[in-house]
């Protein structure tokens, strides 16, 4: 299982599935959609993405590369095959991110806090010209 973002503004990078910038990788984001006692985070919109969207993922260095939304899914945790999303069968000349939140109904707990039941996926591949 992957390791939650550190805090409601964290976009969390895991660099050991995948690198933006080279192909045949994906490579995985997560943050949270919401955060308790803080309100929207930045993968509130996630779900709001349609297929052809574009998204920008801009490295320390300065690189951009732009990606074509290619899925958005909500998926109940009893579905969640996360081999399959973190390791995909890419051919060699495509590069994917894949961004993955909390989503679906939110049960709370008795005293605060609570848990989604499902998670977002979003699938992009990257433009190249």
């Amino acid at each position: 299982m992957l390791q939650d973002p550190s805090g409601p503004t964290t976009i969390a990078w895991y660099p050991a599935f995948g690198h933006p910038g080279f192909r045949a990788t994906n490579s995985l984001f997560a943050a949270h959609v919401d955060y308790v006692n803080y309100g929207r985070a930045p993968f509130w919109y996630l779900t709001n993405a349609v297929i052809g969207d574009h998204l920008i993922v801009t490295m320390d260095n300065g690189l951009a590369y732009i990606y074509s939304v290619q899925s958005v899914d909500v998926i109940s945790l009893s579905s969640l095959d996360m081999q399959a999303i973190v390791f995909p069968a890419l051919e060699v000349y495509r590069e994917r991110i894949t961004l993955i939140s909390c989503g679906g109904t939110f049960v709370p707990y008795p005293g605060g806090g609570g848990e989604y039941q499902s998670r977002v996926v979003l699938v992009a591949e990257r433009i190249i010209s």
